[in-house]
């Protein structure tokens, strides 16, 4: 059995060289960051360069590198904002839950939540996968798994018979998959994906005994 880790904290901030506490560093930051944002959804990860940056924000390459030290960074920095909010909304909703068959409900609607964001958002989609394949940032999706599983395992808790640590261990297996059915759905597309998708629903329905 598995010890169940502490969730791992995630903030945008961890990526910048400096927290902008000036308005002005500010908007620079969010022009990288809305400039990092259209990189992805229109030519994908290996886009976001130093060089194409500066042709959409006119900043020079000095100002860039002051606020980050690689241009990973905003991409990395992007999708922590993004899943950083998704946490919060999960942590408020599951705090509403009352009893056994709303919990399961809520374990469904997540999952299924999750794998409609990564098919339609193609920032999401593509600075995930850019950071994926990116052995300095794959743990940025392993930890944000992880800190959803513990407030999904801690939900589940009163209602199953098994110790936090056995139903901790599901849930993160349960949340990392989430992300392996949403990019298999979107390879496949179409009638596949879509299949792939209710194929999912009701793995995550089997394992919760519905």
């Amino acid at each position: 059995m598995m010890t169940v880790p502490e969730p791992r904290t995630l903030h945008e901030r961890a990526f910048l060289r400096r927290e902008p506490r000036q308005a002005r560093s500010a908007e620079r930051l969010e022009r990288l960051l809305a400039a990092t944002g259209g990189l992805l959804a229109a030519e994908g990860y290996p886009a976001v360069t130093v060089a194409n940056l500066k042709a959409i924000t006119g900043m020079p390459h000095s100002t860039i590198y002051d606020v980050v030290a690689d241009p990973r960074d905003l991409v990395a920095a992007l999708v922590v904002r993004t899943l950083d909010e998704m946490h919060e909304a999960l942590v408020a909703s599951a705090a509403t839950i009352g009893d056994a068959d709303e919990a399961v409900e809520f374990v469904r609607t997540v999952a299924l939540g999750f794998i409609g964001q990564y098919r339609t958002n193609d920032i999401l989609r593509a600075a995930l996968s850019g950071l994926d394949a990116d052995p300095l940032y794959r743990w940025i999706n392993i930890a944000d798994s992880a800190r959803n599983a513990h407030v999904i395992a801690r939900l589940l808790e009163p209602f199953v018979d098994d110790p936090f640590p056995v139903v901790y261990e599901r849930c993160l297996l349960m949340a990392h998959l989430t992300t392996a059915a949403a990019t298999l759905a979107v390879d496949l597309g179409g009638d596949e994906g879509d299949a792939i998708v209710a194929a999912f629903e009701y793995v995550i329905e089997r394992s919760l005994n519905r």
